[in-house]
């Protein structure tokens, strides 16, 4: 499902049975680019804001516990999306700024990105020159 130009939310496929279930993600069979690091967010305290950047990387994310919500700005269009369950991933390409707030407790984020820290460029969202009054 498109949420906004250059951000999809995508069903993760679950094999259950009376053990319980297995989500698999493999490059082009879950995860829509090759992975090159993979990294999880938690946070003690649920007012905390993460990310507030966009950057030069892919990157697919999974709430596996918990929920945040997650605000998104393609320069054209914003939307904020809630992620608080594991069967779905936000698939967000290149220049899509985001953030990160209302952090459910007890909340795991798991990230795959398709660049390494090292190789990702990250730019903050421009600040107006003036301040409405």
């Amino acid at each position: 499902m498109l949420v906004i130009e250059g951000v999809e939310l995508l069903a993760n496929v679950a094999h259950e049975d009376s053990r319980g279930s297995l989500v698999a993600l493999e490059e082009h069979s879950g995860i829509p680019f090759e992975p090159r690091r993979i990294f999880y967010i938690t946070v003690t305290d649920s007012s905390s804001i993460r990310a507030g950047h966009a950057g030069t990387s892919e990157q697919l994310m999974i709430a596996l516990t918990g929920g945040v919500s997650v605000e998104l700005d393609n320069g054209a269009e914003q939307s904020c999306i809630r992620l608080a369950d594991k069967l779905e991933s936000l698939w967000v390409r290149p220049g899509i700024w985001l953030r990160l707030k209302d952090f459910s407790s007890g909340t795991v984020l798991l990230v795959i990105s398709s660049l390494t820290y090292a190789e990702t460029k990250h730019f903050m969202k421009p600040q107006p020159l003036f301040q409405a009054e």
